[in-house]
Order: C-alpha cells, then sequence, then structure tokens
C-alpha cells in the first residue's frame, strides 16, 4: 500500500470504507497517527498552508520516529503543536533527535472560526527538515 496520505484518502473513497487491517498492519508505528493528524487538520479547516499539521496530541513515544518520517514522506515540513499535556516535553526531545526544530511559539486559528468557541490558539512551531 502507499505511504501518501493523498492517495490512501482516494482508495478509500473510492472503496466507501476506511483502511483494512492489513493495510493497517502494513505500515510502521506512527504512520497511522500522522495520517490522522493531517486529517483532523484538514477536517477542521486551520488557517495554515498544505505542508503544515496542526496536532493537538502527540504519538506515543515508540511512534515517534515513524510519525516524522510519515511527515517527511508527505511534504509536510512545519507542526504547529496545540498540545500542552505531561508528554509534551518527552515528544519534543524525540522530534528534535529525529532531526525536527523547535522555531519558537505561534498562534493558529481556523479558517472560520466559531464566534465563542474558535478563538486563536498559542502553539509550538516545529520545522521538519
Amino acid at each position: 500500500m502507499t505511504r501518501n496520505f493523498n492517495e490512501i484518502e482516494s482508495i478509500c473513497w473510492a472503496r466507501h470504507a476506511d483502511v483494512t487491517s492489513e493495510e493497517y498492519a502494513s505500515q510502521p508505528d506512527g504512520f497511522w497517527a500522522a495520517r490522522a493528524a493531517w486529517r483532523r487538520t484538514k477536517r477542521l479547516d486551520w488557517n495554515v498552508d498544505e505542508h503544515t499539521v496542526v496536532i493537538d496530541d502527540t504519538p506515543w513515544p515508540s511512534e515517534s520516529k515513524g510519525f516524522i518520517e510519515a511527515m517527511r514522506d508527505n511534504g509536510i515540513t512545519t507542526l504547529i503543536i496545540t498540545y500542552s499535556g505531561s508528554s509534551l516535553m518527552d515528544a519534543l526531545a524525540e522530534y528534535s533527535k529525529l532531526g525536527a526544530q523547535l522555531t519558537g511559539l505561534t498562534q493558529v486559528e481556523k479558517k472560520h472560526p466559531a464566534p465563542v468557541f474558535d478563538g486563536p490558539q498559542n502553539a509550538l512551531e516545529l520545522h521538519i527538515n
């Protein structure tokens, strides 16, 4: 199976079903977490370009390598992290080991925010080399 997020979307759309268990098992740890983050970024209509993914959670530590590799393979060069949970520092350390660079603080918002619930969110910005 392909490792391209857009191709996987097309395949699933054509057969009116998500990935099979065999397809799921064929990808490395972290790949599906990366695809899910990419899909959420598109579905929630974040005000970012096609090379940026907004994540509101971090994958399991064992998935970090596959997560970053899947992002690279799909042309994602920037991660915007809105997550502030207890595993954030560990995730940042892992991403750094894998070549991602923390570039600073930023804010992110949706293209069409709801008046009360969707104000700009503070976030960390990482660039994936």
